[in-house]
């Protein structure tokens, strides 16, 4: 960093962060929970990274949906050799959480507020031989700690940042993202723009989200099915808020699909929006209905609880994806996953998946009731339905298998660190 930027960072922003973090935790859960936990998570770890041997490799996500990121290349590291140990942190508590139930991680702790002394004494603890971030979680005095101790430092699935284009902003990204060692970006472009930027060339390999999806995807074939027997077709409404609901359901209301079933599945499940649901189409509620009753007059179904959609696209046949009437469509790679027909609404600038799933001609984007109603006559067609899944596979197939070269990668690095230290 700058020396001015490099003051008002840590002079300003760290002690807002950390004055923020104390006046919000009363009334946040989750931060409650990360300052009840972190200093005795913190110091369980010192205790026992004290007795260790291994060459320690650390990880670092912001937040749950980054570690998922990362949960392939850890995997594949610990499968390789147990001679490693494995140090995850998250700036999340949820993310911590989820750390914490990976059989593949040794130690999952939070990261601290990025200031001199607690990086410093975080590094001292850990003493990784190799550091991996996930996409964009860069705290300036972190890296510089590390940078400074000549650390190994690789940052994977990179995105160009807003602040790399930001005239201001753009020298103080530039230091910081030339002192990480290694930067693999997640996409050609994203590549390209990230060497204009560092003035070096850029790796770029496919998201290693894709793999965990697919892992995450066998696992939920051979799971414990969600829905009750049904004898014709089911299409899942997943992650949906009530625009979407309210186009999908009117143009329903106007197609002949007697032999299919819908699912919906509210991206927030309160009883404000399941009873809303209730009011447009005749459902019954997920946590009514017994997995061996025979399908009734009314076979729509509205879940009313969460952490069931993997699971539900597995059952699907065709699937519509929330948000895109929104802030923007929520993951579209999931049900291409199962190699379905997908459809969402318009607000896809910010999604990736989409952009490589119009690539492969396996997305359709809606904006009205027509258009909802055409696509719904379609996927009612078993050759409509076979093309779709002929495009999703070669859409999967373009964007995984990244995680293994990822995982090469860091074990050539951690060999080398270790033979030459």
């Amino acid at each position: 960093m700058g020396p001015l930027t490099s003051t008002l960072y840590r002079g300003l922003v760290v002690p807002l962060i950390r004055l923020g973090l104390v006046v919000l935790a009363p009334f946040n859960e989750k931060l409650a929970r990360r300052r009840r936990d972190e200093t005795r998570l913190l110091q369980q770890a010192k205790g026992a990274l004290l007795l260790e041997t291994r060459p320690r490799v650390w990880f670092h996500a912001a937040s749950m949906g980054e570690l998922e990121q990362l949960i392939p290349v850890i995997e594949q590291l610990r499968a390789s050799s147990d001679e490693v140990c494995i140090v995850s942190t998250c700036t999340s508590a949820s993310g911590r959480e989820h750390a914490e139930r990976q059989a593949c991680i040794d130690h999952a702790l939070y990261l601290p507020v990025d200031q001199q002394r607690a990086m410093s004494d975080l590094v001292d603890i850990i003493k990784p031989s190799v550091v991996v971030i996930d996409r964009y979680d860069l705290w300036p005095v972190m890296i510089s700690t590390l940078h400074h101790r000549r650390i190994i430092t690789m940052l994977v699935n990179a995105t160009m940042p807003s602040t790399g284009r930001n005239a201001v902003l753009r020298g103080f990204t530039r230091r910081l993202y030339r002192m990480i060692d290694t930067v693999i970006a997640v996409s050609q472009q994203d590549a390209h723009d990230l060497a204009a930027l560092l003035g070096r060339e850029i790796e770029w390999k496919p998201d290693t989200r894709m793999d965990r999806i697919l892992q995450r995807r066998d696992a939920a074939k051979h799971a414990p099915r969600e829905l009750p027997p049904w004898h014709g077709r089911t299409l899942v409404l997943g992650s949906t808020w009530p625009a979407d609901e309210a186009l999908l359901l009117g143009a329903w209301h106007r197609v002949s699909a007697s032999d299919w079933r819908l699912v919906l599945v509210p991206h927030e499940p309160t009883e404000q929006a399941v009873s809303a649901i209730e009011q447009q189409i005749a459902c019954r509620r997920l946590s009514d209905i017994g997995l061996d009753e025979e399908a009734s007059a009314s076979p729509h179904i509205v879940v009313d609880s969460v952490g069931k959609l993997l699971q539900l696209y597995a059952a699907a046949d065709a699937a519509y994806v929330g948000g895109g009437f929104g802030v923007g469509v929520h993951s579209l790679a999931e049900p291409a996953g199962f190699g379905l027909p997908v459809a969402c609404g318009p607000a896809i600038e910010r999604s990736r998946d989409a952009r490589g799933l119009l690539l492969h001609e396996a997305l359709t984007v809606v904006r009205t009731q027509t258009d909802a109603a055409e696509w719904l006559t379609a996927i009612q067609g078993d050759q409509m339905r076979a093309l779709a899944r002929g495009h999703c596979n070669r859409f999967v197939s373009a964007n995984t298998g990244s995680s293994g070269q990822i995982t090469q990668l860091v074990s050539d690095t951690l060999r080398r660190v270790t033979i030459s230290g």
